[in-house]
């Protein structure tokens, strides 16, 4: 006689084996889709037409990743007559969002490259407006030639009133690859720096602004006469740029006689009017590159040769630091880390010497390495001398041997970039963000 717990075990027994047959045929039913549709991404990654979410091209799955929310700013986007989309979610947004938006740097990197200068329409140096129309279109072709997302961020300091302002005044032409932003920092917030010796313009205190809210992984503190050479297309192209990294480059005296120009200077001095042509050869440098017998890289088109920085890092000391810090304004390149660590410019109403200081800075007080290019990135275009009152003054007290010796540091502390402003937007401040109206 079989026993009442005999048969409860036969019966549980029994339906763990039809549940167990069911679950098999779940499970080989789970197996089989999965598969299946692993299949079906291998067969499409395969393909020409990939989709961005297989790709392993960084920079093309950026491209389908981003979105419009970094086109958020006060304008009217009538930048594009009309053509351009609004970014989503503007009209919900007060004023003040939508200037803390336009001025956000973001935690990740939008663009490849930052390029940062500092401005006002004010006819600095004589025949400001080509110069600087001559570089905003230099910008704009080494994006198309490079198809290399970057960003040129524009501090306009001090804007005379009687004056258009620069979104007004110059062609901002349009490419898939260059997005422009413009902060105007008004009158009200320049006349709060009392310094002994005042200028309409604080051209690294602007710049510091700039280096804490740009979106690119590396920027560079150039200015607004420069033309960007081969040599800096080459250099994007193969994304020759390092993370822990500080660059600068060889560049000529900005007042060079008459006649004291020779073949390879990077002083330059564009026609009226210059064609796209005029621009990107009056500052090439390839007939050296070539000779270089460098590697190919490849892109969409052609085999490019790729750009090799110096192996040597460059040890910066008494006897070579005004060589290397020569003119270091016009190029001064780091990654975005690397400008926040070092604290940035030091802020004392300064026109000449602090570029060379940050330099010092960085590599004697914070310990980052510095390559210098003898092969320039940009060549400047040729203008009036600009002599500033108390230029004579700006490095009077500095001790250069105590910077060498680690005795000194004269790294900003604390407020710099306009931090000692609480509510920059209160305070007058605009921020412009826009792709261009012109096309090619």
């Amino acid at each position: 006689m079989i026993s009442t717990s005999t048969k409860t075990i036969a019966v549980n027994f029994r339906s763990s084996q039809a549940y167990i047959k069911t679950l098999s045929k779940r499970s080989f039913f789970v197996a089989i889709l999965f598969t299946g549709l692993l299949v079906f991404c291998f067969i499409l990654s395969l393909g020409p037409t990939r989709p961005w979410y297989l790709s392993a091209d960084h920079e093309r799955y950026l491209s389908y990743a981003r979105n419009d929310t970094h086109l958020i700013s006060n304008n009217k986007f009538t930048s594009c007559q009309g053509r351009c989309p609004t970014p989503p979610g503007i009209n919900a947004l007060q004023p003040k969002q939508v200037f803390e938006a336009c001025l956000d740097k973001g935690k990740l990197a939008e663009y490849y490259l930052t390029i940062v200068i500092v401005s006002r329409n004010d006819d600095y140096g004589g025949f400001q407006y080509q110069r600087f129309q001559n570089m905003l279109d230099s910008t704009f072709l080494m994006a198309e030639d490079t198809k290399t997302r970057l960003e040129l961020l524009i501090i306009e300091w001090n804007p005379e009133k009687d004056k258009r302002s620069i979104r007004d005044a110059y062609r901002f032409r349009r490419s898939e690859y260059l997005t422009y932003r413009i902060i105007t920092v008004p009158r009200e917030v320049h006349d709060t720096f009392q310094y002994k010796y005042p200028k309409p313009v604080y051209e690294f205190e602007g710049k510091n602004l700039a280096i804490k809210h740009a979106r690119g992984e590396f920027i560079v503190c150039t200015n607004q006469d420069d033309i960007w050479s081969s040599n800096m297309y080459q250099a994007i192209r193969s994304r020759s740029w390092q993370k822990d990294m500080i660059y600068t480059q060889f560049q000529d005296k900005h007042s060079q006689e008459e006649g004291d120009i020779s073949e390879f200077s990077t002083l330059i001095q564009l026609s009226d009017f210059p064609t796209d042509h005029e621009i990107q050869a009056s500052c090439s440098f390839s007939d050296a590159i070539a000779e270089m017998q460098l590697p190919l890289i490849k892109n969409d088109t052609q085999p490019i040769p790729a750009y090799i920085l110096p192996k040597e890092e460059t040890r910066l000391d008494r006897e070579n630091y005004l060589i290397i810090g020569h003119e270091a304004s016009d190029f001064t390149l780091a990654h975005r880390d690397v400008w926040i660590s070092v604290g940035g410019y030091r802020e004392i109403g300064a026109t000449i010497w602090i570029d060379v200081e940050f330099l010092l800075t960085a590599f004697h007080s914070k310990g980052i390495p510095i390559t210098y290019s003898p092969e320039p990135f940009n060549c400047h275009q040729i203008h009036d001398r600009v002599i500033h009152e108390g230029a004579g003054f700006d490095n009077i007290d500095v001790q250069v041997d105590g910077i060498i010796s680690k005795q000194v540091s004269y790294a900003n502390t604390g407020h710099w970039g306009l931090a000692q402003l609480n509510d920059l937007y209160q305070y007058g401040l605009n921020c412009d963000v826009f792709r261009g109206g012109l096309g090619k």
